[in-house]
């Protein structure tokens, strides 16, 4: 919110191409290491972590040397000379990533939540002053490019220095031939997961102007916050208990309903608050100029609810050790993503761009309750049913949302905090029902 009046659009659009090449450097070699540490059952014992940091770190240091290499051709793909510098730059946070201590992926593991909030959040917090400081004297991307890299270092250097380890030269085998034997279950995965995520940036940037493509970052941004704060707070919650019930069936599949029913009642009212009321959000947030960014935002809201149902079932095949289904799912995604991207934004601009997100997100979510349904007997009607609850609470939005619509009120401040308020009843309802379950399954 600050940088959005401190930056041009176009300085959010240099940053996302520098963002997004330093994921896809990331993801061609991504092998799931912390995934392995939290999945396998003796993750934390330091025989263990020493392999996958020396992997890590090994891993680091060879993708920021290609990088730094490679960066000149990432340039003549934009026709943008003075990313250069900024790429090599940003690759550094590669080098980083890969040295951080894996202690850290044994939090997760073993639910000590309040050590990983306090290094992730508080690096990440520390990033974002030291953004906004340098913004507010050097107004251009370096201020996002130098935030990005010092954010990325302080969560290595702090890592090391609450969460020490002593790498060792000698390899555990049995250790190292369960790594290998996930690993490869898991290859692809995040190969897949990067082509969906950032190929639209990509595709924008090279179709369209960086202006454009800062002006969808933010509002894809903007659409991802609600899922990335609960992403933050649920996702190290959710993967280590599914890892532990991984031998349950029947526990993994009444969580996976009791995620989704819940997930719906508070989330359907809230996407519905977005997408109706999304020009008077854009302008509060960035300013009045992002709002025609506003339909867009709302395909992106809409698209990133169905991601977080998503990831339950990827969290739940990746528990029991089969991560190879969720990676033939996303392998269906992000081919027809590859395939309509390019001419959906070319004929439709931003507003089709997201649109095809939409699309092939909820092709994801159909293909991985067919998968559920196989491997843990969880029936259609069932998920539908779980999803009923929220269905029913976002008509207390939809319905006067549509009469203020009509009546021009949407885009309004009244109309907003309107909308805040009927949001707010959906919510109060749903913590009512939730409270009555919770009291039936005591009794």
């Amino acid at each position: 919110m600050i940088l959005a009046r401190l930056l041009a659009p176009d300085a959010f659009g240099l940053m996302a191409t520098v963002l997004a090449s330093v994921a896809v450097m990331e993801a061609f070699t991504e092998i799931g290491l912390k995934d392995s540490v939290i999945q396998h059952k003796q993750g934390g014992e330091e025989k263990f972590i020493n392999i996958i940091w020396w992997f890590a770190s090994i891993r680091g240091i060879v993708l920021y040397m290609i990088g730094f290499f490679l960066a000149p051709l990432i340039c003549d793909f934009y026709s943008k000379p003075e990313l250069l510098s900024l790429i090599r730059v940003g690759f550094i946070a590669i080098l980083f990533n890969g040295l951080i201590s894996p202690k850290v992926y044994v939090l997760l593991k073993e639910m000590h939540l309040k050590g990983w909030v306090l290094l992730m959040q508080g690096s990440g917090t520390l990033g974002v002053i030291i953004t906004i400081t340098i913004a507010l004297f050097y107004p251009n991307t370096w201020a996002l490019v130098i935030g990005y890299v010092v954010e990325a270092f302080l969560r290595s250097f702090l890592s090391f220095i609450f969460y020490p380890i002593r790498p060792s030269f000698i390899i555990h085998k049995p250790f190292m031939n369960d790594i290998m034997f996930f690993s490869k279950k898991m290859f692809g995965l995040p190969i897949l997961m990067l082509l969906f995520v950032q190929t639209d940036i990509f595709v924008i940037g090279k179709v369209m102007s960086m202006t454009d493509l800062g002006f969808y970052t933010l509002a894809k941004n903007l659409a991802e916050m609600p899922n990335t704060f609960l992403t933050k707070f649920i996702q190290p919650i959710i993967f280590p208990t599914l890892a532990k019930i991984q031998d349950d069936k029947a526990k993994l599949r009444i969580s996976i309903l009791s995620l989704t029913k819940w997930t719906m009642a508070f989330g359907l009212p809230f996407i519905a608050f977005l997408v109706i009321f999304a020009v008077p959000i854009l302008s509060i947030v960035y300013g009045s100029k992002y709002i025609i960014v506003a339909i867009p935002f709302g395909f992106l809201s809409i698209s990133n609810l169905i991601l977080l149902c998503s990831s339950f079932f990827m969290n739940t095949f990746i528990a029991v050790g089969q991560p190879d289904i969720h990676r033939n799912a996303s392998f269906i995604r992000t081919s027809l993503f590859l395939i309509i991207i390019y001419p959906a934004t070319l004929f439709g601009g931003l507003s089709g761009a997201a649109c095809t997100v939409l699309l092939v997100m909820s092709v994801l979510l159909i293909i991985q309750i067919f998968s559920a349904k196989r491997l843990l007997q969880i029936g259609y009607l069932d998920y539908f049913h779980a999803s009923l609850e929220g269905i029913k609470l976002s008509i207390i939005v939809i319905l006067p949302g549509y009469i203020l619509n009509v009546c021009n009120l949407t885009e309004t401040l009244t109309g907003f905090f309107i909308g805040i308020v009927l949001c707010l009843i959906s919510w109060g309802y749903a913590i009512v029902k939730m409270v009555r379950t919770y009291k039936k399954e005591l009794l």
